[in-house]
C-alpha cells in the first residue's frame, strides 16, 4: 500500500509537469531549435579551411637565389601564398604593417657562401599576427619554409657534385631531387568514417543541447514551485522530497528523450550524420547523459534563489561546457587543473562516448560511463538534501 500510494504521487508530478509544458511549447522547442539553427548556419558558413597567409620572399643581391616569383611556385607551400619577390625590406615589412600580407621571408645575402663555407644561415621570418591560430599557422609554416630551403641548397649541390661525377658513376643517374628528399609523406586515415564539420559537431551539439534542455526545464520547474510556495504545502502534504524529484525528474527524463530521438533522427535521416553504433549503445549514453544532467538541474534549483539566478546559472554552465566540454576544444589541451572542470560536466563525457559511438563504431563504451553514474548519483544526493532542508524550513 504505502509503495502503491508513493508511485501514484510520483505519477501526479509527472502528469503535472507534462501538463505545465505542452502549456508552453515554444519554451522547450526554443531550447532546441535555436541551437539547431546555429549549427546549421555555422556549417554552411564554415568551409572547414583556414585561409592562406599572403607572403612575401625578400631576395637580398647576391644571394644566389632566383628572384623570379615564378621559380618558386614549383615548391609553393600549402597554406602559404607568395605575393612577390623583392630585394629590400622596408617596402615589404610596411605591407606586414599596413595588413597587406600577412608573413615575409627574408633570405640571408650570403645564403649559398655559407653553405659553401659550412656554416648555417638563418632564413628570418616576420609576420605580425595576434590570433594565437593563426600564430602557430605561421611558425609551422616558417619551419617549412626553412625545409623547402634546405633541400634547394642540397639539390644545387648535388647538381654541381653531379656534374663532375663521370658517366655511370654512383648517383649519377639519380636526380638531385631525389638525392635531396629520398622520402615523402603521404597520409592515411584509418578511421572508419570521414565526417565534415557538421556530422563531427552535430553530435556535440546534441549532447549539449540534451544538457542545457535538461538543467534549464528541471531548475526552473523545481524554483518556481518554491517562488510560489508550493514547498510549504509539501512541508505539510503526505509527500517526501524524493517523490517531487522523482516524479519531476521521470516527466522532464521523457521530454528530453523526445527532444533526443527526434533531433538524432533529424541529424543522421536529413542531414547525414555516420551513425556505425548499435542503437543499444546510443541509447545507454543519452539515457546517462540526461540522468546526469537532470540531478544537475536539480541542484543548480537547490542553489538558486529565484527564477532569473537559475537563468543566469543555466547560461554560466552553457557557457562552460562550450569552453570547457570539448564542444570546440579538445579536453586533453587543457592544463589538468582546468580539465577539472571539464570532467564535472556531463556534456564533455556525452560528447566523447557518442562521437566514439557513432563515429567510429566503439560498441564498448569507456570510464566515461562510469563518469556519468558518478556524476548522477552524487548530483542527485547533494541536491536531495539541499532540497529536504529547504521543504524543511517552508
Amino acid at each position: 500500500m504505502i509503495v502503491l500510494e508513493s508511485v501514484t504521487r510520483v505519477l501526479a508530478f509527472v502528469g503535472k509537469e507534462f501538463v505545465e509544458t505542452t502549456r508552453r511549447p515554444w519554451a522547450v522547442l526554443s531550447l532546441v531549435i535555436g541551437p539547431l539553427a546555429l549549427l546549421l548556419a555555422f556549417g554552411a558558413g564554415y568551409s572547414g579551411f583556414r585561409r592562406p597567409l599572403n607572403a612575401i620572399l625578400v631576395v637580398p643581391p647576391g644571394s644566389g637565389l632566383p628572384t623570379d616569383a615564378g621559380a618558386y611556385q614549383a615548391s609553393s607551400i600549402p597554406g602559404l601564398n607568395l605575393m612577390g619577390v623583392v630585394p629590400d625590406v622596408g617596402p615589404a615589412e610596411a605591407q606586414i604593417h599596413d595588413g597587406t600580407a600577412d608573413v615575409l621571408v627574408i633570405a640571408p645575402g650570403d645564403l649559398q657562401q655559407s653553405f659553401k663555407a659550412g656554416q648555417q644561415s638563418v632564413i628570418r621570418i616576420e609576420y605580425s599576427i595576434i590570433d594565437p591560430i593563426r600564430l602557430g599557422d605561421a611558425q609551422l609554416l616558417a619551419r617549412e619554409v626553412a625545409n623547402v630551403a634546405n633541400r634547394k641548397l642540397i639539390e644545387a649541390a648535388v647538381s654541381q657534385g653531379q656534374a663532375a661525377v663521370p658517366p655511370g658513376g654512383p648517383g649519377k643517374d639519380i636526380p638531385p631531387q631525389i638525392l635531396a628528399a629520398p622520402t615523402r609523406a603521404e597520409t592515411v586515415n584509418l578511421a572508419p568514417t570521414d565526417p565534415n564539420v557538421v556530422s563531427f559537431f552535430g553530435i556535440a551539439a546534441i549532447v549539449l543541447i540534451l544538457q542545457h534542455l535538461a538543467v534549464t526545464l528541471f531548475a526552473l520547474s523545481l524554483v518556481r514551485e518554491r517562488v510560489q510556495g508550493r514547498f510549504e504545502i509539501f512541508r505539510v502534504a503526505p509527500v517526501r522530497t524524493i517523490e517531487v524529484l522523482l516524479g519531476k525528474g521521470l516527466a522532464y527524463f521523457a521530454m528530453t528523450a523526445v527532444v533526443s530521438l527526434v533531433t538524432m533522427l533529424v541529424f543522421v535521416r536529413v542531414i547525414g550524420v555516420p551513425d556505425l553504433a548499435p542503437g543499444p549503445t546510443v541509447a545507454y549514453v543519452v539515457t546517462l547523459v540526461i540522468a546526469a544532467s537532470l540531478a544537475l538541474g536539480a541542484l543548480v534549483a537547490a542553489l538558486s534563489d529565484g527564477e532569473r539566478q537559475v537563468v543566469q546559472l543555466s547560461l554560466f554552465l552553457l557557457l562552460a561546457s562550450v569552453f570547457f566540454g570539448g564542444f570546440i576544444l579538445s579536453v586533453d589541451e587543457f592544463h589538468p587543473a582546468a580539465q577539472v572542470i571539464s570532467y564535472l560536466l556531463p556534456v564533455t563525457h556525452g560528447i566523447q562516448l557518442l562521437q566514439n559511438a557513432m563515429l567510429r563504431g566503439e560498441a564498448q563504451p569507456g570510464w566515461e560511463i562510469d563518469a556519468l553514474g558518478m556524476m548522477f548519483l552524487g548530483f542527485s544526493l547533494l541536491s536531495w538534501r539541499l532540497v529536504r532542508r529547504t521543504i524543511a524550513r517552508a
